[in-house]
């Protein structure tokens, strides 16, 4: 919802560069943030190229652009100071961000059913015997840094295997073209059903093609930029090589790609109509 709220006011911004519209995508873009941490990065890749081309004096950009970053600062800043203080190490928003780092690296993750997955068993092994288990119950963000650490160790010995398969693998499983159909994934991790998870496939092939005509047809007609559009599909990607490949990811894009298959019906309706007139004429003459 706020990434769908965050968009609008980037388009209003656009059209009408007003400082409450400039404090709205701040807040949108901030209140995203503190349900998915990764939509933080739509201050950057939406709202700096969007500063940069509005019609206003440079200084006015300047000053746009402040007032943006100020009203995420307001909003994420309580609990990022929070996260910064109250744990034995500083956190940033979420301790995921370092704990997924182990999951997501690992022999399981690199090849075979799981490759550019996740598994539990990348940062748990096998278990200790109970004379050796610490009995208390350590810090949350302690945990995170020694998986994060462990993953990125991993990853670093076989950065080859990363760059030429798994960062591939990631991509496509959370865009479902590697391996859309792996259904026992979708049912253990995402709680899905067989006929749901064949049926989102499909979904989202369809709306990815329709999409793709939205895109050509909103460059064509220029009445607004696609970018803000296209943002959050960079988001989604940029995640999934960072942490994993999972379609549950999507969900931050998913608002662009209804608006932009919406167009891309609409095109393909008037690209029909256009040769059905055309041949209507022809068979009259």
């Amino acid at each position: 919802l706020m990434v769908a709220v965050a968009i609008w006011f980037a388009y209003q911004l656009r059209r009408d560069p007003r400082w409450r519209t400039a404090i709205g995508l701040g807040t949108a873009i901030a209140l995203a943030g503190l349900t998915r941490p990764e939509t933080l990065l739509l201050s950057v890749i939406v709202v700096i190229p969007l500063v940069v081309r509005l019609p206003v004096p440079r200084g006015r950009r300047w000053a746009v652009f402040a007032v943006v970053t100020a009203a995420t600062i307001v909003v994420v800043g309580p609990w990022l100071v929070r996260s910064l203080t109250i744990f034995d190490r500083p956190v940033f928003l979420s301790s995921n961000g370092q704990a997924v780092i182990g999951y997501a690296n690992c022999p399981l993750t690199y090849s075979g059913p799981s490759l550019g997955s996740w598994r539990p068993d990348c940062v748990t092994g096998t278990p200790q015997p109970a004379s050796q288990r610490i009995p208390t119950i350590p810090d949350e963000a302690e945990v995170a840094s020694e998986q994060g650490t462990k993953g990125l160790s991993f990853l670093e010995s076989h950065a080859g295997e990363f760059v030429g398969t798994v960062v591939w693998a990631r991509i496509g499983r959370t865009w479902s073209v590697f391996r859309p159909f792996a259904i026992a994934d979708a049912q253990a991790n995402e709680g899905k059903t067989r006929s749901e998870a064949i049926v989102g496939v499909l979904f989202i092939w369809s709306s990815l093609l329709l999409g793709t005509a939205g895109v050509f047809a909103l460059r064509r007609t220029r009445t607004a930029p696609v970018w803000p559009l296209l943002a959050p599909a960079v988001v989604v990607t940029a995640v999934s090589v960072l942490a994993y490949g999972t379609p549950r990811f999507r969900v931050v894009a998913e608002p662009s790609i209804a608006v932009l298959a919406a167009l891309g019906i609409c095109e393909v309706w008037r690209r029909w109509s256009l040769r059905s007139s055309s041949r209507s004429r022809r068979a009259e003459t």
